[in-house]
């Protein structure tokens, strides 16, 4: 079973979808399922920086907890990632695999691939 989870980085468009959850609010973090699940998907758009690396970790832990097997991030919308917002994708993979749940990144654009290659932080992750 997979679940989809949709979240907007973006500070300078929170929560213009009605389907996308706005990070600066109160009800950012979703409840957890009431049941696991194998795979859980986190779609991210817009900016993974210092501003926004918090909201991401939180994202990413709630749903791990939600999850029997594997978190997946996707990054095909994210224009901009910053050593600040790898290095959080790199605390998340950790405090994720001590509860036994992968992370796999899905579809990073050419520059974000880039910043992940060069902080490292790409070699802990499989790449979809």
């Amino acid at each position: 079973m997979t679940e989809e989870a949709t979240v907007s980085l973006d500070p300078r468009n929170p929560g213009s979808d009605p389907e996308t959850l706005d990070v600066l609010g109160p009800s950012a973090v979703p409840a957890p399922s009431p049941r696991p699940v194998d795979d859980v998907v986190l779609i991210v758009s817009g900016e993974v920086d210092l501003a926004t690396r918090d909201e991401l970790l939180v994202r990413l832990l709630t749903l791990a907890m939600t999850s029997r097997r594997r978190v997946v991030i996707d990054l095909a919308d994210v224009d901009f990632l910053d050593p600040a917002g790898a290095r959080a994708l790199r605390h998340g993979h950790k405090l994720a695999d001590d509860l036994g749940v992968e992370v796999v990144l899905r579809s990073p654009q050419h520059q974000v691939r880039r910043v992940l290659d060069l902080t490292g932080t790409a070699a802990l992750f499989a790449i979809e």
